[in-house]
């Protein structure tokens, strides 16, 4: 890759026309807002870890024109991402979402709690290899549906792991989210840990016939991955 002419790592997409485009299209709901805000203040060096508002607008017109019921999430952080996905799910509606943080799990469920769509919530504290071994024991044995939709944004040196359970237990016509995929556009030219980890799963993405796959530049990029039609035959 060292043909290739230097990208500036700043942002994927240039801040204003970032801006424009979250200005322009649909509204975080006001207790997203808090979360938001009382991320930034509880969590200052973190807070960027926050889903933006344009991808979780994107994300509830996915759930919303899918039909989607059941969604799964990787990764919780202070919850905004949970919050918009229930608020876009029907009222029987489900989001179950792993983390391993107390600290910030406790600060999801108290903003949780302020919203009627909170109770469509189900928070997982632990390991997320282990909930995941449990939620799929679960599925075989009938207690719980698939997942229809998989949102992965969690320890990246674990993403390969979270992907092959995904492809293994996702809802057949279900979709696949990754977040972070371009890495501020390091994933060019990979040099840390963090970053070859986020090029070994894009590259095995690409060749893994199983499945449908799209890279988003939104925010810091955004996998959209479905089964191929092949994989269920």
């Amino acid at each position: 890759m060292s043909d290739q002419t230097p990208l500036t790592l700043t942002a994927i997409t240039h801040p204003a026309i970032d801006a424009y485009c979250s200005d322009y299209s649909a509204q975080e709901s006001p207790t997203l807002r808090k979360i938001r805000l009382a991320t930034e203040q509880r969590f200052p060096k973190v807070h960027h870890m926050i889903t933006g508002g344009l991808v979780t607008a994107f994300f509830k017109s996915i759930i919303q024109s899918t039909g989607t019921h059941w969604v799964l999430e990787i990764g919780t952080f202070t919850g905004y991402s949970a919050l918009a996905f229930a608020e876009a799910l029907p009222v029987k509606g489900r989001v179950i979402t792993l983390d391993r943080d107390p600290v910030a799990l406790a600060f999801a469920q108290e903003y949780w709690a302020q919203s009627a769509d909170g109770k469509k919530i189900e928070s997982i504290l632990g390991v997320a290899s282990e909930s995941l071994a449990q939620i799929s024991q679960e599925i075989s044995q009938g207690i719980r549906p698939k997942p229809e939709l998989i949102f992965i944004d969690a320890d990246k040196s674990q993403n390969l792991a979270y992907l092959e359970w995904a492809i293994q237990n996702i809802e057949p016509r279900g979709n696949i989210f990754i977040d972070n995929v371009l890495w501020k556009g390091k994933v060019i030219d990979p040099q840390d840990s963090a970053t070859q980890h986020i090029y070994k799963l894009n590259e095995f993405i690409k060749s893994d016939p199983r499945l449908h796959a799209v890279i988003l530049p939104l925010r810091d990029g955004l996998w959209w991955l479905r089964r191929a039609p092949s994989a269920d035959n």
